[in-house]
């Protein structure tokens, strides 16, 4: 069985890059990190996505890194899955996401999101008193107020207007507060992780790409496939460009995330499966719905049935996240995406970047 997607697929990697197991390091964490998306992009995936984590031992300061990452690559794309904005200054995030995209070339592809915890008041209420903040602004709640004012800095509109009398020093007269730097098309590049039909219309709405992972926020008979499925029918249907304020924005894509273990012999096995329980305990009891683990050929016909793929691949230029397990170590992480990218990517209908990609 092959697939025929309208537009080819994209293969990229979700990293955790965590450092909580004995005799790991922040510092070794961060440089594992680097090495892995040199050599992804050395064996011709599409990007590497970074997954954000506060108050865990796990990336944090997700900028500084996509900048070094930027200087460390030349061709992947730069993701995050995702940076949780119910905390995040608008301000400072369209700063610091301008910043990354200017250096990185326009490669950055930024995935936002409320965040998970926000599911949970009890945790939220928790991470609000840690940052010094309610969790609402404005008699509503945080997240989507920081969106909007989020939006409105990166498209480069003016956010306050400044005193007649008054300028600032490295600004022209007259053009209020804006954000600075300006990326003009990283607009057409933000992304939003959604675990449901309202939050994905949402997102089609504003003209945001469409995150989806191994988890939905909503219960449904069909599965987190199958629901997923439904959630793609629901964006593709609301998907509205006009916000995006470009003539010619690129057509919106949708990203899926996948744990995706496969093995092609005992030892494989071992690693990939031991790793993968020390990663999230008891993982091994859900594969089967957004995890994806067996021997090679088991893990391609997962995946070539997971009908969010197939929906997907259908409608829109669909990216596959391989949702890595943190702690298998630097050499088999690699071997890891090296056995994808070689048994199992082709059969979806993924080619890698062409040498002449790769020295461009």
């Amino acid at each position: 069985m092959t697939s025929s997607p309208q537009s080819p697929l994209q293969l990229g990697f979700l990293s955790f890059s965590s450092y909580l197991e004995q005799g790991a390091s922040a510092t070794s964490s961060l440089e594992d990190g680097i090495a892995l998306f040199k050599h992804a992009e050395a064996i011709g995936l599409d990007g590497g996505w970074l997954r954000v984590r506060h108050f865990e031992r796990g990336l944090t300061g997700a900028f500084p890194y996509l900048a070094a990452l930027a200087r460390e690559t030349s061709r992947l794309r730069l993701g995050t899955a995702v940076v949780p904005i119910i905390n995040e200054s608008p301000v400072r995030l369209a700063e610091d996401a301008a910043t990354v995209d200017l250096l990185s070339g326009g490669r950055l592809e930024l995935g936002v999101a409320g965040g998970i915890f926000a599911h949970f008041p009890e945790v939220a209420g928790a991470f609000a008193q840690a940052y010094g903040h309610t969790d609402t602004i404005d008699g509503g709640p945080r997240a989507p107020w920081v969106l909007k004012r989020f939006l409105l800095g990166i498209s480069g509109e003016e956010l306050a207007p400044t005193p007649e009398d008054f300028k600032l020093q490295f600004t022209l007269a007259g053009e209020g507060l804006r954000v600075y730097p300006n990326s003009p098309r990283l607009r057409e590049r933000i992304w939003y992780g959604s675990g449901g039909i309202d939050s994905a219309v949402r997102a089609a709405k504003l003209g945001l790409n469409l995150q989806l992972s191994t988890i939905n926020t909503t219960e449904s008979p069909l599965g987190v496939p199958g629901h997923q499925a439904e959630i793609l029918a629901a964006y593709r249907d609301a998907i509205d460009l006009a916000p995006i304020g470009l003539v010619d924005p690129r057509p919106r894509e949708v990203s899926i995330s996948r744990y995706v273990v496969p093995w092609s012999n005992a030892r494989e096995k071992e690693i990939f499966l031991a790793s993968s329980e020390k990663h999230i305990p008891g993982v091994t009891e859900r594969f089967g719905q957004g995890w994806k683990a067996g021997t090679v050929e088991e893990v391609t016909e997962h995946l070539l049935t997971d009908a969010a793929l197939v929906a997907a691949q259908a409608d829109f230029p669909t990216t596959l996240l391989l949702n890595l397990p943190s702690q298998v170590g630097l050499e088999w992480t690699q071997h890891l995406i090296e056995l994808i990218a070689t048994e199992i990517a082709p059969a979806l209908g993924w080619t890698p970047a062409s040498n002449e990609t790769l020295a461009a």
